[in-house]
């Protein structure tokens, strides 16, 4: 950990008392004796950071430094790389081809496809307004449902039928994305709100991840998924309406762009 202060020719009463200050905010002080191989891959990983923090730079570039280690050690290391952030406010760059440490530790997300730069924004941003169906596709888990228009089937149909009756205005339609969060399910035709999306669906599976609930509905030829944190309350086999607030609808063109004009037509709808 002293090792940039040492090349930096710090004094060594400086150098001591930076050292302890930042094992110590990130829980290693008292590991100073120890060898690297006895330490667990977490504790390494502190040490590395330590080491960088000590020097203070004003910026961290880190190239997915936690993608070595187990689930529950990446989560630990996420709530302390955004404490070490929040402590130390050092610019930190963070390069992961995880989105869920994209989305958990971010303040701003650079979206790359291929060396292109295809968003940049906060992670609200990236999740709720993604600029093209590339970023719409990346980040979602499950993915978001996409409508591709070139496709005739009975779904893609509906939503067609929907938007040109409710909002002629909206033209050059390629494809709508659905979040699996954004749709619910309701009795019948009559429990739709008037701006709300919805169709005729089956329940085809009810698959329970542990505190949420991913649901794969059968409408049509077409299969879509929605996710709930609240207790379905329905079973395999039953015939029910999804729906969509036309507020989360993401509607894109021919060549996967957001069609920025179709956000405000659909949000003063759902108002």
């Amino acid at each position: 950990v002293e090792f940039g202060l040492k090349l930096r020719k710090v004094a060594k009463a400086e150098r001591q008392k930076r050292t302890a200050e930042v094992m110590e905010a990130l829980g290693i002080g008292k590991y100073g004796k120890r060898y690297p191989s006895q330490l667990s891959g977490g504790q390494q990983q502190r040490v590395a950071l330590a080491r960088m923090l000590a020097v203070n730079p004003s910026v961290l570039l880190l190239d997915e430094p936690l993608s070595n280690l187990d689930a529950r050690l990446r989560l630990e290391m996420r709530a302390e790389l955004k404490r070490i952030h929040t402590q130390f406010s050092t610019t930190i760059v963070f390069v992961t081809h995880d989105q869920w440490e994209a989305m958990t530790l971010a303040d701003t997300i650079a979206v790359m496809n291929e060396g292109t730069l295809q968003q940049l924004g906060t992670p609200d941003d990236i999740y709720e307004r993604p600029a093209n169906r590339f970023v719409a596709e990346f980040v979602g888990s499950p993915p978001i449902n996409i409508l591709d228009f070139e496709r005739k089937d009975e779904l893609v149909q509906n939503v067609m039928r929907f938007l040109a009756r409710r909002h002629p205005e909206i033209s050059g339609i390629g494809s709508v994305g659905i979040r699996p969060e954004a749709i619910s399910l309701v009795a019948g035709k009559d429990d739709l709100a008037d701006s709300d999306f919805g169709a005729p669906a089956r329940v085809a599976a009810i698959l329970p991840t542990g505190g949420s609930w991913i649901i794969e509905l059968e409408t049509g030829n077409e299969v879509i998924f929605m996710n709930t944190h609240v207790a379905p309350g329905v079973r395999e086999g039953d015939r029910m309406h999804f729906r969509v607030p036309a507020r989360a609808l993401n509607v894109f063109d021919a060549k996967g762009d957001r069609i920025r004009a179709a956000d405000e037509v659909l949000a003063a709808a759902a108002a």
